[in-house]
């Protein structure tokens, strides 16, 4: 079964336009501040699409790809894509171990895609897979939350968000010594035809918390020749009270 089964049909209730408009405004001045190609786009852990979506908008004839390890994300992407003429090639496959046959200028990873490496091995993983999947000259873009984010905003905090259809209770809990944050999903779905009724489906998503440092150094054990690092949506150094860091490893 689709870990992300449930998740996937409220997941664009809960992230706005405003949300993603956000994220595609800053990723395209950060790949235009770097001189980066974007005449190929892949996005890994590309969820429902919407911002592989926009990010098509601003590049006209870009090879575009997708890769969600749930079935559910991808139906929703595909179904995204073709409502806005893209030809976009879906591919389910995990982050950890996916292959490209055609390598790409730019890989993303957005919304914390790269936290939910949680096993020991399996964001190093990743990163090699990346690196292959690269042309050189290319780039990897991604951002993770923070343990600072866990610990001081998420750890012990539950948080509640309204949709017209769907109801969802958030709580979190985050354990120091594994650096790892519990996402608890109540989600509610009102029931089509039905007076008010709703249906109760709860999913428990992990996330693990990755600082610069080890960042940086994992990322260069794997190929990159070097790599930048962000706080949240600026072109500032990351701070010690970031939320969000973002990253840009160059391969040569």
């Amino acid at each position: 079964m689709d870990i992300y089964a449930s998740f996937a049909k409220a997941y664009d209730c809960f992230f706005e336009n405003e949300n993603y408009n956000k994220w595609d405004e800053y990723l395209f001045r950060l790949i235009t501040d770097c001189g980066l190609s974007a005449e190929s786009i892949l996005d890994l852990g590309c969820g429902t699409g919407r911002l592989l979506v926009l990010l098509a908008k601003r590049y006209e004839n870009t090879e575009l790809y997708g890769i969600d390890i749930s079935s559910d994300m991808l139906m929703i992407a595909q179904s995204a894509a073709d409502e806005n003429g893209l030809s976009v090639r879906f591919s389910n496959q995990d982050m950890e171990f996916f292959k490209m046959y055609n390598p790409v200028k730019l890989v993303i990873s957005a919304h914390d895609c790269v936290n939910y490496l949680t096993e020991d091995g399996s964001a190093e993983g990743c990163f090699k897979s990346v690196y292959a999947a690269l042309q050189n000259g290319g780039a990897f873009i991604f951002d993770v939350n923070t343990a600072y984010k866990f610990e001081n905003v998420l750890d012990k905090k539950s948080f509640v968000y309204d949709a017209e259809e769907i109801f969802c209770v958030w709580e979190n809990e985050y354990d120091e010594d594994s650096k790892c944050c519990d996402f608890i999903l109540n989600l509610f779905f009102k029931e089509k035809d039905a007076n008010e009724m709703y249906v109760r489906e709860t999913e428990i998503h992990t996330e693990r918390a990755y600082d610069s440092e080890w960042l940086e150094r994992t990322l260069l054990d794997a190929g990159f020749a070097s790599v930048r690092f962000y706080h949240e949506f600026t072109a500032e150094e990351p701070r010690a009270n970031s939320e969000r860091i973002f990253a840009i490893a160059f391969k040569e």
